[in-house]
C-alpha cells in the first residue's frame, strides 16, 4: 500500500513552489506490445531518449510512451512529423479497441441516438401523469449523462493509446475551441458522436470543413440554442459565439448587426430526424431574403446560405490570425511571439485554412523548438502523459474521475469558451496538491518497480540537483514514482 502521502506532499510542494511563486511555469497487454511497468527501459534500445527528443515528443504528442519513442528513434523527427500530420496509423492496440467497442456510446450511430432520444421525448410528452413524466425525464437525463461519461472515457483511451498522437492532441484542442457542455439540455446525448465524427476527422484537415461539421451537429445546435432559432423567433446565441469564439475572435471588427444577420442565415438549422441524419434544415423556419454579413451580400436561398457565410468568415484575415494565435498558445506560449503567429496566419491564408499545413509551419519553426520544456501541463495532459509514461493499467473511468477532480474532464466546461489554454489557469496551490494526490494514487496501482522504467527516462534527465535528491530520498519505489509524477520536470512540457 502507498503510505500516508502527507509528508511527501510537503516535499512535492517544495518541488513545485517556484511555479506558484512565478505564476507561470519555469523552464495492457502483451498483444499491445507495451512493456510491463517493471521492465527495464533502455534509451539505447530505441536509438533515441535524448532530452531534446523527449522534449520535442512531449509537445507533438501527449507525452512519450515506449512505442512513440521507439518510432521516433527509428525514423527521425522529419518522418515522424510527416506520419503524425498524415495520421496514417490511428489503430488502437487490440485490447484498447475492444474496450472502446464495448462501450454503448461506440455502438450507437447518430440515427440510433436520434431515434432513441425522440422516442423518449414522445414518452415524456404523452405520459399519463406528472410523476410518470418526471420519472421519464430523469431517466432520459441519466441516459444522456451515462453516454457522455462513456464518451469522456473514449477520449481518454484514444489520447493515451492512439499512435496518431497529433490528431488526438488537435481533437482535444478543437473540442475546447468548439466547446459543448454535457449538462445543457440534451447535449449529453450527442457529445460522443460530436467528438468522433464532427471534430476528430477534421482535426488536421480544412478549417472550413471543421466549422461546418460542428455547426450542423446536434450537440452544438442544442448547446448554443440554434435548434430554437427560426423566423419570427430569432436566437442569436450561436451566431455570436460562432464569430467570437469559433472563427474570428472578439476584436475582429464585426458588429451586432453582423451577429443578427448571421443568426438569420442560420435560422431553420435544427435537429435532424432519425431518418435523415444529414438533414436538420427546415425551410419554413428559415428567414427568407438576402442578408448582409461583413459588408457582403449573402443571396437568399436555403441551407446553401450557411456554406457561403462560413466561406466568407473563414476567408477573413482575422480568422487566420485568431486560429493561429490560439494554436500557438496551446503549443508554444501563453503569449506567443507575433512573428510566429504571422507566419502561421500566412500559411492559413495561403492554403485556405489547411490545419495540417499550419501545424507544419508551427512544429518546424525554431521558436517551437526553443520553447520546449517551458509550458505547464493542463490537467488533461498531466493525466494522459502520466498514463503514457507509466504504462499503468488504469480503468478509463478512473482516469475520467481524476480529470473531474482536476476540473478538466471532457465536455464539462459550462461556458462556451472551452477550458483555458493558458498555463497560469492551472497553477493554483489547490490544483497542484490534487495532482500530487493523484500521482500517489496512480503510483500505488503500479507494480513495485525496482528496475529503471520509461518514467525514469522521461523525468530524471530533467531534474535539477535538488529535485533529484528529493526523488532519490523516497523510501519506497512507489513513493519515488509519485514524486516523479508530481515533479516540475514531469509537469512541464
Amino acid at each position: 500500500m502507498f503510505r500516508d502521502p502527507r509528508p511527501f506532499l510537503c516535499i512535492a510542494l517544495t518541488l513545485v513552489a517556484p511555479v506558484w511563486a512565478s505564476g507561470s511555469p519555469t523552464p495492457r497487454s502483451e498483444a499491445d506490445a507495451a512493456p510491463p511497468v517493471a521492465a527495464p527501459f533502455s534509451p539505447a534500445g530505441t536509438r533515441t531518449g535524448t532530452t531534446d527528443d523527449l522534449a520535442w515528443l512531449d509537445r507533438v504528442a501527449f507525452g512519450a510512451d515506449a512505442r512513440s519513442l521507439e518510432r521516433l528513434g527509428a525514423i527521425g523527427r522529419a518522418r515522424f512529423l510527416d506520419e503524425q500530420l498524415a495520421a496514417r496509423d490511428d489503430a488502437l492496440p487490440p485490447s484498447v479497441a475492444a474496450e472502446v467497442d464495448a462501450l454503448a456510446v461506440s455502438r450507437l450511430d447518430m440515427a440510433a441516438l436520434l431515434a432513441e432520444f425522440a422516442s423518449r421525448q414522445t414518452a415524456i410528452r404523452t405520459a399519463a401523469d406528472d410523476p410518470t413524466r418526471a420519472r421519464l425525464r430523469r431517466e432520459a437525463r441519466q441516459r444522456g449523462l451515462a453516454l457522455a461519461s462513456e464518451a469522456a472515457q473514449v477520449r481518454v483511451l484514444r489520447s493515451v493509446h492512439s499512435p496518431a498522437q497529433l490528431q488526438e492532441r488537435m481533437t482535444t484542442f478543437w473540442l475546447d475551441q468548439f466547446s459543448v457542455f454535457r449538462g445543457k439540455a440534451a447535449t449529453a446525448w450527442f457529445v460522443g458522436d460530436y467528438a468522433e465524427h464532427a471534430i476528430r476527422p477534421h482535426a488536421l484537415g480544412r478549417f472550413r470543413d471543421l466549422v461546418l461539421a460542428t455547426l450542423r451537429h446536434p450537440a452544438m445546435l442544442v448547446y448554443l440554442d440554434n435548434a430554437r432559432n427560426r423566423a419570427g423567433k430569432p436566437n442569436e446565441n450561436f451566431a455570436r459565439e460562432l464569430m467570437e469564439l469559433h472563427v474570428l475572435g472578439v476584436d475582429a471588427g464585426y458588429t451586432q448587426a453582423d451577429v443578427q444577420q448571421l443568426a438569420r442565415v442560420l435560422s431553420g438549422l435544427t435537429l435532424p430526424d432519425a431518418g435523415d441524419v444529414d438533414g436538420g434544415f427546415v425551410p419554413r423556419r428559415h428567414v427568407r431574403g438576402d442578408k448582409t454579413l461583413l459588408g457582403t451580400t449573402i443571396r437568399g436561398g436555403g441551407i446553401d446560405e450557411i456554406e457561403r457565410a462560413v466561406d466568407l468568415l473563414v476567408a477573413q484575415p482575422a480568422c487566420a490570425r485568431f486560429v493561429s494565435t490560439r494554436i500557438a498558445q496551446a503549443f508554444v506560449d501563453d503569449t506567443p511571439p507575433e512573428a510566429l503567429v504571422a507566419r502561421m496566419a500566412a500559411t492559413f491564408q495561403r492554403t485556405r485554412g489547411d490545419i495540417g499545413a499550419v501545424m507544419r509551419t508551427l512544429l518546424t519553426d525554431e521558436t517551437f523548438a526553443a520553447s520546449t520544456g517551458t509550458r505547464y501541463k493542463d490537467p488533461y495532459r498531466f493525466i494522459v502523459s502520466s498514463l503514457r509514461a507509466t504504462g499503468a493499467d488504469i480503468e478509463a473511468s478512473q482516469a475520467a474521475t481524476w480529470l473531474e477532480m482536476l476540473g478538466q474532464a471532457p465536455f464539462t466546461r459550462l461556458t462556451p469558451d472551452g477550458h483555458p489554454l493558458v498555463s497560469t489557469a492551472w497553477t493554483s496551490p489547490g490544483q497542484l496538491a490534487k495532482r500530487f494526490e493523484i500521482a500517489g494514487a496512480l503510483a500505488a496501482r503500479l507494480p513495485a518497480p525496482s528496475l529503471p522504467t520509461l518514467l525514469d527516462t522521461v523525468v530524471d534527465a530533467r531534474l535539477d540537483d535538488d529535485a533529484r535528491a528529493v526523488v532519490a530520498s523516497a523510501p519506497t519505489p512507489r513513493e519515488k514514482r509519485a514524486l516523479q509524477l508530481a515533479s516540475p520536470a514531469f509537469n512541464r512540457y
